[in-house]
């Protein structure tokens, strides 16, 4: 469908070229990527690999997160 969360650009000028992603965003690189998933398959790779890590990062953040606020022992002290 060539249509890109970060936005579409396409041209409409003398030169017609391929839509592409406004943004430049991480799922624009690999949905842009995919012609080339064929003949070069490592070209995907990278944004792939940061995007699990990314993912994965956000996941280990949630859970730090999560067991301090369920943590028995917090003291709050009132002003006044």
């Amino acid at each position: 469908m060539k249509l890109f969360f970060g936005g579409t650009f396409v041209s409409y000028g003398m030169i017609v070229d391929d839509p592409h992603s406004f943004s430049y965003e991480w799922s624009g690189v690999i949905g842009g990527s995919l012609p080339y998933l064929y003949s070069s398959q490592w070209i995907i790779v990278v944004p792939v690999l940061f995007f699990i890590f990314t993912v994965i990062s956000i996941a280990f953040i949630n859970d730090s997160i999560k067991s301090y606020f369920q943590r028995k022992d917090h003291t709050f002290k009132s002003r006044g």
